[in-house]
Formats: structure tokens, C-alpha cells, sequence
């Protein structure tokens, strides 16, 4: 959705909903498909988007057209789920324009085609949802928290999904990774995505190396520094809290109230 410098641009969401509804990719329900870079399918996506016929689509159409077809051909095909990633970046917008409405959009959106948006975002979404009492009324918001390095439990099933990725690379012996889980915890923060690209960047330094596999010293090599570790514990730590936040309970806290409320006696 980043394709307007570093500012969401809703022409460009348009023609990805139309773009997806019009020609889906649909290789990834392929039974076949269950292994290698989670990332092809994004890589395919954008590698259509800027093929030289969806860059006329863009050029010669407007933005509610784009729109329009994309809520008429969502009822033809009988569309159920809208699945929206990094929604994050729907926050970054020029000051003179408000995340706010384009959250407020894609909510009427999916109300007029009678479908559900599954929005997946960081911390960083939250104001998405908290600062629009009309989204919030109508969202069910879970926390998909990291697994927690301190939990025993976690950890077990965090270092079962570390042996699972390292089966696409090449280690030296087949304890490499159990052996390191400190290190890669350190720099995988208990995520998946950041625990692959550290493991891609180990592999980057085995091939600048010219080895045949990847050893310890591979892996120390592509530890992050001081502040790229800072930076991802920071961000998980403000996750955290936010999915730890305190709830509050008292009406008082908002509402001047005169008498006492009714009990089950009065009703």
C-alpha cells in the first residue's frame, strides 16, 4: 500500500482490491505450496501491479471506478473476506488527509458488499480502531502476541519453529540452530518473520564466505547490532503493552452521575 513515497495512497489500495478480485492469485492454495519464502506471494503481487497493463488500468482510471468494480465484481463472486496486511501503513498519511477516513472507508466498504476485513498491523495500527469509537463498535480486535522467551512453553514452541525454518538451509550439523537459541532468539525476538530474515542473512554471509553450509560463525556475523536489537525489543516490549493495557471499569471516570444506579431489585 506504500507506493506514494512512504504515505498510503488510496488509488493504489483501490487497484490492488481490483486487481485481486478481477485476476486472484490463487497458487498459494495449491496443496503443493507449503514451504519456501512466505514472502513470494507479496513478491508476485507487486511484480503484477507494475506490469505495464495494471500501470494503464491505473493511468485511465479513476478511483471510485476502480472502487466500484471492485464492489460489483465482490458480489458477483460472492466475496466473503478481505484479508488487509500491514495495515499500519494505512496510518501514514500527508497532514492534510486523516487515516481516519480511509479507515472510515474501507469499513462502509465492506458493510456495502456485506464481507469482513481481516486487517493484520503492528502496535502501530492501534489508533485504526482507537480513535474511531464507529470502527471500534464494529471490530473484534486480537492480539497475536510473540512468543514470550520467558515462558517455558513458549520457548519449547518457539525453538520447534526454529528447527522448521532451518530445514530450508543448509546448517552445518542438524543442532546448529538448538544449540544457538539464545542468539537466534536474540535477534528473532520470538517472531517468525524477523527469525527467517536473520536465518537469510546467516545464509547470505555462508555464500559471501563461499561455504557450503552455515556455521556459528555465520550466524554471529549477521547479528544485529546494539541498536537494531533495541529497536525490535522495543517494538515488541510496545506491543505488549498495548495488549496488557489497563481497561477501564468505572463509569464515574467519564460520567458526572446523580443517585445511584438501578440494582436487580429495581428492575
Amino acid at each position: 500500500m506504500l507506493n506514494q513515497g512512504d504515505k498510503f495512497n488510496p488509488k493504489d489500495f483501490a487497484l490492488r482490491l481490483h486487481q485481486e478480485i478481477t485476476e486472484p492469485d490463487t497458487s498459494w492454495t495449491n496443496a503443493m505450496e507449503t514451504g519456501g519464502d512466505p514472502d513470494q506471494t507479496h513478491v508476485a503481487a507487486e511484480r503484477r501491479a507494475s506490469s505495464v497493463f495494471w500501470r494503464e488500468v491505473r493511468a485511465r482510471t479513476a478511483e471510485r471506478d476502480l472502487r466500484l468494480s471492485f464492489e460489483r465484481m465482490s458480489r458477483i463472486r460472492g466475496l466473503r473476506y478481505i484479508v488487509i496486511e500491514e495495515a499500519a501503513n494505512i496510518c501514514r498519511v500527508p497532514k492534510s488527509q486523516s487515516s481516519r477516513n480511509y479507515m472510515l472507508g474501507i469499513m462502509a466498504l465492506v458493510e456495502e458488499i456485506g464481507c469482513v476485513a481481516i486487517m493484520i498491523g503492528t502496535h502501530e495500527a492501534s489508533t485504526l480502531y482507537e480513535d474511531s469509537q464507529e470502527v471500534f463498535n464494529r471490530s473484534d480486535v486480537l492480539y497475536m502476541r510473540p512468543y514470550g522467551l520467558n515462558d517455558n512453553d513458549d520457548l519449547r514452541s518457539y525453538a520447534s519453529l526454529i528447527k522448521a525454518i532451518g530445514k530450508g538451509f543448509p546448517l552445518s550439523k542438524g543442532s546448529l540452530l538448538q544449540e544457538n537459541l539464545e542468539l537466534i532468539a536474540l535477534n528473532g525476538g520470538g517472531i517468525f518473520g524477523p527469525t527467517l530474515r536473520y536465518l537469510m542473512r546467516a545464509n547470505e554471509e555462508r555464500c559471501r564466505n563461499g561455504s557450503n553450509t552455515i556455521e556459528l560463525g555465520h550466524l554471529r556475523a549477521a547479528s544485529g547490532t546494539e541498536r537494531n536489537h533495541r529497536l525490535l525489543w522495543g517494538e515488541i516490549d510496545a506491543f505488549n503493552r498495548l495488549a496488557d493495557g489497563k481497561r477501564s471499569l468505572r463509569l464515574a471516570d467519564f460520567l458526572t452521575i446523580k443517585g445511584s444506579l438501578p440494582s436487580e431489585g429495581d428492575l
